[in-house]
């Protein structure tokens, strides 16, 4: 389909995953030229994504999204880096590896801000372009008062341009009303910052500080999401926030409480399992699994489909690249749960416990095998229930007795140990890979330098968190 008005085409290639593509006029030939996806199926979303490619375009005469100092390019594989190798894509992040994590991806001197193309801006409505005009300030209370503020509201002054009737006013009172009363429990950080998990915080100290029953947090749960919505449809956000708010229910209530009830590894603990000077699971392959679930954040999955290709070696060390799972059900190699893909460093220790592995295998020069293979198939990853067999063995023999602990629970610790060193929940949300990397983008605008330091210092604490 095409764009009306804009030099380029927006389609989706397969209609079975919906993934669109873009497609854009060669400016000199006038000519489409090959079709990149764009890693999203909204068409808003894709829509933005193609403006801002085009922007770029435009300016330097190649088709790129530049995003901070690096190059992502769309390719039909998907956002992947294009600098001319590795070594490039990663010595700005090595070289200025700041001391803590205060200045890391959500520091508001780091993050572009999200903003809207020239043509969205041209095509907006008349009541929106005042939102527009102070969106790099505009904070998420600000705007929430403003949407609930009856004689303001953008809202109403666009239902009324439209001939609408316009809803009832106490309700806008009411809700205004109810944002003053919690004003202390909702954040006031930009609007083009605010997510999912920041709402969901919001609503859960909104909760704990009135003592409030389920259907009252409903109906506030609603002052936030009807605002976001028209937010989204109007280009104040780049993404519909108010589809990531957790529902206000019993069960998701008891499922977060299950959640936050997994058990965790204590410091002693970990300990004791990677002590340098014994073995407590027996094998060194078991152990360097359990290792790398625990140091990298890493799904099981992602690990069971590591291949030697994936083990990258850069003048800074080594990366792991998580870009598939390994699908135990349909025995077979999928994308990430999220469709994420990733660079992950691991310390020069690991790196050298990971290489000596590789060595040892009788694959070790098969690109595609698997970095855990069985003894016999190189395609064939070792399997999850011989690594929890062993995991519960081990458990059992250090005396380490937990309900709910699992081969997940590594997971689990890296982000607690994080948190505690002071990271962010939107830091471990990046980190642990619970966002698509077309998310990152959407959220930030740009994939700046700041996200691929935050790497490699979370790397560092982790192996300092754990010593």
């Amino acid at each position: 389909m095409k764009s009306r008005g804009q030099p380029w085409s927006i389609f989706p290639r397969n209609p079975v995953n919906g993934i669109l593509y873009v497609q854009f006029k060669d400016k000199q030939t006038g000519q489409y030229m090959t079709a990149k996806s764009t890693g999203t199926r909204d068409r808003n979303e894709a829509t933005r994504f193609a403006s801002r490619c085009w922007a770029e375009y435009d300016r330097t005469g190649i088709v790129r999204y530049s995003v901070g100092n690096n190059i992502i390019a769309v390719t039909d594989d998907g956002i992947r880096v294009i600098d001319a190798d590795i070594k490039a894509y990663t010595q700005t992040a090595i070289d200025t590896i700041v001391q803590g994590v205060q200045g890391a991806v959500c520091h508001n001197n780091s993050v572009q801000p999200y903003s809207v193309s020239a043509a969205e801006y041209e095509d907006a409505p008349e009541e929106i372009k005042p939102l527009l005009d102070r969106l790099s300030t505009l904070t998420f209370y600000d705007y929430l008062l403003l949407y609930w503020n009856y004689d303001e509201s953008p809202d109403i002054k666009e239902r009324i341009s439209k001939g609408e009737t316009p809803p009832n006013p106490e309700r806008f009172r009411q809700s205004t009303g109810i944002l003053k009363k919690y004003a202390a429990n909702i954040s006031s950080c930009p609007l083009t910052e605010i997510t999912g998990l920041k709402i969901d915080a919001m609503l859960g100290a909104i909760r704990n500080a009135g003592k409030l029953k389920e259907q009252t947090m409903k109906n506030i749960s609603y002052i936030f999401i009807q605002p976001l919505h028209f937010a989204y449809r109007n280009n104040l956000l780049a993404r519909d926030v108010a589809q990531q708010i957790t529902p206000v229910s019993k069960n998701t209530r008891k499922k977060a409480k299950k959640e936050a009830e997994k058990a965790i590894f204590k410091t002693e603990e970990i300990q004791r399992l990677f002590n340098a000077h014994d073995n407590p699971f027996g094998s060194e392959t078991y152990r360097l699994v359990n290792e790398l679930l625990f140091k990298t954040g890493c799904r099981i999955g992602e690990l069971q489909a590591l291949q030697m290709q994936d083990v990258i070696k850069t003048e800074q060390g080594y990366v792991l690249k998580i870009d598939k799972n390994y699908c135990r059900a349909g025995k077979r190699i999928k994308s990430t749960k999220t469709e994420r893909r990733d660079l992950v460093p691991i310390s020069a220790d690991l790196a050298a416990k990971l290489l000596a592995h590789i060595t040892k295998s009788p694959f070790k020069d098969i690109p595609t095998a698997f970095v855990f293979s069985s003894a016999k198939s190189a395609y064939t990853p070792l399997c999850y229930e011989s690594i929890s067999k062993n995991f519960n063995k081990t458990m059992i023999k250090l005396g380490i007795k937990k309900t709910n602990l699992t081969i997940h629970s590594y997971r689990h610790t890296f982000a607690t140990f994080l948190r505690m060193a002071g990271y962010s929940e939107e830091q471990l949300r990046f980190l642990t890979r619970h966002d698509s990397i077309v998310e990152v983008h959407r959220y930030t605008d740009h994939y700046t330098p700041d996200m691929e330091r935050l790497k490699y210092q979370a790397a560092a604490d982790i192996e300092r968190l754990a010593a």
